[in-house]
């Protein structure tokens, strides 16, 4: 909170953390993982001034082979993946408050029906059901946050 205190004050400066560990192998790790935020950063709309390598590894791992990361975003989203934002963002955040709607209500400080009827709706665009999925549509769309919606024909 101090450091987003601080970029509050420097509008023009990012920050890409990485992780945490000891001696030269723990800078090196930390140094890799901070360069790899960084380059998820860049790629990101609209560009986050802060971003933590705990909140992207996942990312950052599945987008080491960006043709086939957009081409399993495209093919696990389907529809989805061209549909407004609001919708990837609330399933997204649905999915990651452990499938509690109230919870990502809070978290996009939206009504629980607006989050009800936005699931309903991006839930419609997935080319499978949600359920027994979870983990590759939440990948996906967090691929999708980070690199971009893939276009119609990356599918």
């Amino acid at each position: 909170s101090e450091l987003e205190a601080a970029l509050a004050e420097a509008p023009h400066v990012r920050v890409a953390l990485g992780s945490t560990g000891a001696g030269v192998e723990g800078f090196r790790r930390a140094h890799l993982d901070a360069l790899a935020t960084r380059r998820l950063m860049h790629r990101a709309r609209p560009e986050p001034r802060l971003a933590r390598f705990a909140d992207v590894r996942a990312v950052a791992l599945a987008a080491a082979d960006e043709e086939r990361a957009l081409e399993f975003t495209a093919r696990t989203l389907g529809d989805l993946a061209g549909a407004d934002e609001a919708l990837r963002e609330t399933l997204r955040v649905y999915l990651r408050e452990a499938c509690n709607a109230a919870a990502a209500a809070r978290a996009l400080y939206a009504h629980r029906n607006t989050v009800l009827a936005r699931l309903q709706r991006a839930e419609a665009l997935l080319p499978e059901p949600l359920a027994g999925r979870t983990i590759e549509v939440g990948l996906a769309l967090d691929l999708a946050r980070w690199l971009g919606a893939p276009r119609a024909d990356a599918a």
